[in-house]
């Protein structure tokens, strides 16, 4: 999810059909420049260059879960197919293809079609194979020095990624599983691992991720960082 604010101006985006590393390419209707959806960057055109701002945004849940927490929300009408629960790509996402061309890059660290969380701090990358959340929910790491808690729960295929850091600067820790989406620090404190939010009114901040096909997330990041599983 992208900010369409970019220099002061809110721009308009549509679909060209091209690939690029064969993730989809958008254009404004503003300026005519070709974007890539998965970095925000500008490709080509005269924005060229420019970075659309990536949001920190709710993570992945359950309609249920979502509705539990918000209950007045409003729902974006999709042409009466809110409700389909087949998946137009499950051939694809079943198969060993990774789209229309190879990556450009071939990072064999992880399979190919290997799941990841992708995780951006500032312009420091890092990816969480999901089959670290194997037998649990978070992940307790760093990425460059700044302290993250990132959490994926494999049956709900919710996720999101916080700063393990309090608002006086403590950085926290988490030394008992979860509780459903619940957790408690270390100095007693409960969080909603959904929200960020915490007793008293305290909350964790969220950073950019996206959940990703390897080959995608290293062909984009190639300098990205992995999280040892050992």
């Amino acid at each position: 999810m992208y900010s369409r604010r970019l220099n002061g101006n809110i721009h308009t985006f549509g679909v060209t059909g091209k690939l690029w590393r064969n993730a989809l390419v958008m254009y404004d209707h503003q300026t005519g420049a070709f974007w890539s959806h998965f970095t925000g960057e500008a490709i080509l055109g005269p924005e060229q260059g420019a970075r659309l701002r990536m949001l920190t945004s709710l993570p992945r849940v359950r309609w249920k879960e979502w509705r539990a927490e918000h209950p007045e929300t409003l729902i974006l009408s999709v042409g009466g197919r809110e409700d389909e629960e087949e998946d137009t790509y499950d051939d694809y996402h079943r198969s060993g293809r990774t789209g229309l061309f190879a990556p450009e890059r071939r990072d064999r660290r992880l399979k190919v079609k290997e799941r990841v969380v992708g995780v951006l701090v500032g312009d420091r990358a890092k990816a969480y194979p999901l089959k670290a959340f194997k037998e649990k929910s978070i992940l307790q790491d760093d990425v460059s020095d700044t302290p993250v808690l990132v959490f994926h729960d494999r049956e709900a295929l919710a996720s999101a990624v916080y700063v393990r850091r309090a608002e006086d600067g403590s950085v926290l820790s988490f030394p008992h599983p979860p509780q459903g989406h619940r957790i408690t620090d270390g100095a007693g404190r409960t969080w909603n691992l959904l929200t960020g939010r915490g007793d008293g009114g305290a909350q964790l901040r969220q950073l950019p991720h996206v959940n990703a096909y390897w080959f995608a997330w290293a062909d984009f990041h190639p300098d990205t960082d992995l999280f040892s599983l050992k």
